[in-house]
C-alpha cells in the first residue's frame, strides 16, 4: 500500500547484482495512493537476495506499507 500527502514519485527497484532494475514508477497526486498486489514470482522474485524502495518527494509525507515472504 502506497499513499502520499504531497505529489510525488514512488519508484520500487529491485537491487540486483548487476545493477538496480525499476519494477514499478508512479506519479502520485497529493492525498493519492494505491494498493498493489503481485503475483507469486512477479515481479519482486528475481533470484537475487535483496530489493530496494526508493520514494522521491520534494515535498509531504509517503507512507508505504510493504508484507512479503522470502521464496
Amino acid at each position: 500500500h502506497i499513499q502520499v500527502s504531497a505529489a510525488a514519485t514512488v519508484t520500487l527497484e529491485d537491487d540486483k547484482a548487476g545493477g538496480d532494475e525499476v519494477i514499478f514508477k508512479a506519479e502520485y497526486a497529493a492525498n493519492g495512493g494505491e494498493f498493489l498486489v503481485f503475483p507469486e514470482k512477479y515481479p519482486l522474485a528475481s533470484g537475487e537476495d535483496a530489493a530496494d524502495l526508493i520514494i522521491t518527494t520534494s515535498a509531504g509525507n509517503v507512507y508505504v506499507t510493504a508484507v512479503g515472504y522470502e521464496i
